[in-house]
């Protein structure tokens, strides 16, 4: 995976970036509770702590 905001390569299925912190696919709270981008809020729990989402490439139907 390639993550579009900092080009860093991260293996397939990484749920964040761990050179910007953003997560991959939408974002996350604290408890690691995925909510879409746009969410203000976890969808699950309520808390207002969420990740920034961060758009990425996957890189895998390069390699096999």
């Amino acid at each position: 995976m390639l993550c579009l905001k900092c080009r860093t390569l991260w293996p397939a299925g990484s749920a964040r970036c761990g050179s910007c912190g953003g997560s991959f696919g939408g974002r996350l709270c604290p408890k690691g509770h995925p909510s879409p981008s746009s969410a203000a809020r976890c969808v699950r729990c309520g808390s207002s702590e969420l990740t920034l989402g961060v758009a990425y490439l996957s890189l895998r139907p390069f390699f096999l």
